[in-house]
Order: C-alpha cells, then structure tokens, then sequence
C-alpha cells in the first residue's frame, strides 16, 4: 500500500470512512450472530460482556462507560429484559437506582457470541501487519482525545 501524506487526504471524507468502515463491521456481525442463532444486536452484546465481569453494575455506571445517554441505554435494557437477557432492580442501598443482573440466558447469549468476537478479532489481525495495527489502535485512542466524553 503506498504510503499517504496528510495533504493527501485534504479532498477525502474520514467520517464518511469510518461510517463506512462501522456499516461493515456492524453488518458482519449481524449476519454472523444470526447465523449463531443469537437473538440479541451486537451493542447489547456489549452490556452482556461488561455484566460477566461486574454483575449487578447500576445504570449510571453504563452510561459513564458506554458513553451512552440514559434514554438510549434504557431503551437497550428494556429490549435486554424483555428477551430475558438480564434483569433490573432497585438498589436496596439507594432506592432512585437501578441494578443490572445477568440471566442465565444473558450468559448463554454471550458465550455463544464469543467465538464470533475472536474469529473478527482475528480476522482483524490477519489482515493487518504488527505495525498496522499498532498504529490503528494509536489513531483510535488519538480520536478519543480529540472527542472527548461528554
């Protein structure tokens, strides 16, 4: 691949690529879940790994680490309790809060989407070179710099 220069890209569009790149991945994934008979999308996946590791995570805590707005993410647990992924509760210690617990059909869900993360993963890296995705990884952390939270 030739190498580009910044005054290259002056005439190309990066949003448009990245939404190109996110419709990609997002249609990869979809077909790919369906086909592993998940009945869940690929951001409520997300909510199903982060509950593996911190069961019981309230929703405040979703929203700092999503970065989602509140009425986006109660809108994805609505449609996760509903296929009996998850459940909320009220926090015994804090009665205006709400709780996130994993079903068990929430952790069915998501070992079965783990082989597929990994076959992307690697897929991911089977294409790249070493220095590829070192500096991927680099413009990705860069990107949240320039657009920081909030």
């Amino acid at each position: 691949m030739p190498q580009l220069q910044k005054t290259d890209l002056k005439n190309d569009r990066i949003f448009l690529l990245m939404a190109k790149v996110q419709s990609r991945t997002s249609r990869f994934f979809k077909k790919q879940m369906k086909a592993a008979g998940l009945e869940i999308s690929f951001s409520q996946l997300g909510v199903l790994f982060m509950l593996e590791k911190n069961d019981g995570m309230s929703m405040g805590d979703f929203c700092a680490q999503l970065e989602m707005e509140n009425s986006a993410l109660t809108r994805l647990m609505d449609r996760l309790e509903k296929s009996g992924c998850v459940l909320r509760r009220v926090n015994p210690e804090d009665r205006r809060q709400f709780l996130v617990d994993i079903t068990d059909k929430g952790r069915e869900q998501a070992a079965l989407a783990k082989p597929i993360v990994r076959a992307a993963n690697q897929k991911i890296l089977d294409g790249l070179s070493g220095e590829e995705i070192l500096s991927f990884v680099g413009v990705m952390k860069s990107f949240l710099d320039i657009f920081p939270a909030g």
